[in-house]
């Protein structure tokens, strides 16, 4: 039943994420219109929307993943997972691209950074024996 329900969680806030991206995918420029009078930060800051817009449903998997796992008592999974990827993929990545993308490469650095978490996240909730035995273990 927990893993059903976990999976059912995931999926739910996937595509529930994936409507919103939609939204502001087409909605950014009118966004940024608002907040900006400065037609090259609007212009900046949609390609920036844009292009973190790409990772968020892995981002959104990685978020509800995390709390399956933590409320399942695997604290250490995400945590570790989580310093994993911002010290192995966002960093480098980031200092890497930075230099010659600018501020887009530093999200692109963020985007793969999400997405890394959530795919590495979901691996470990597809394996059931593993995070389900941490419940019982402690408890």
């Amino acid at each position: 039943l927990a893993h059903r329900f976990a999976w059912n969680s995931i999926k739910f806030g996937i595509l529930l994420e994936t409507v919103v991206v939609i939204a502001l995918y087409f909605f950014a420029p009118s966004i940024f219109a608002c907040l900006t009078p400065d037609l090259a930060v609007q212009a900046l800051a949609v390609k920036i929307l844009r292009i973190q817009l790409l990772s968020e449903p892995l981002f959104e998997a990685s978020i509800i993943t995390g709390g399956i796992l933590r409320g399942a008592k695997d604290t250490f999974t995400p945590s570790i997972v989580t310093l994993i990827c911002k010290c192995g993929v966002l960093i480098p990545l980031a200092l890497l691209l930075v230099k010659s993308y600018g501020l887009i490469g530093v999200w692109i650095a963020f985007c793969l950074d999400g997405s890394t978490r959530g795919a590495l996240l979901l691996l470990r909730l597809r394996n059931e024996k593993s995070w389900m035995k941490c419940g019982e273990s402690r408890g």
